[in-house]
């Protein structure tokens, strides 16, 4: 069975839709990361219930302020293998030194400079 790739807000399920906070006024890029965090959440969980680990909660994951395609697919290709991993260690799929997050401190170093 081929996998589902939703591109568009709309396209988003009813289910995950009441699940995020504040749907109705989110942006596109901004709704589709909080989807695939949230999808990546639950991919965590089952991997955890899986091994034996019982109670464990996912580590949330803060949407960064600046938004790229680019970081949504970054947050769709994380493979099960980072997952195990992740969940073994009890440490955060996407740590603050990723890509993800990269744009967000050169904007804040760009404001700095032209103070």
């Amino acid at each position: 069975m081929a996998k589902k790739t939703v591109t568009q807000k709309s396209q988003i399920s009813k289910w995950y839709t009441k699940r995020i906070k504040d749907f109705a006024n989110l942006t596109e890029n901004e709704a589709l990361f909080e989807y695939e965090s949230l999808k990546l959440r639950e991919r965590q969980r089952k991997t955890a219930k899986r091994s034996g680990l019982l109670g464990y909660k996912a580590p949330s994951i803060p949407r960064p302020s600046v938004l790229t395609t680019g970081d949504i697919d970054y947050v769709r290709n994380i493979t099960s293998t980072q997952i195990k991993e992740s969940v073994s260690k009890g440490l955060p799929v996407i740590d603050k030194n990723s890509r993800v997050y990269v744009a967000e401190s050169r904007e804040w170093k760009y404001e700095n400079l032209s103070d």
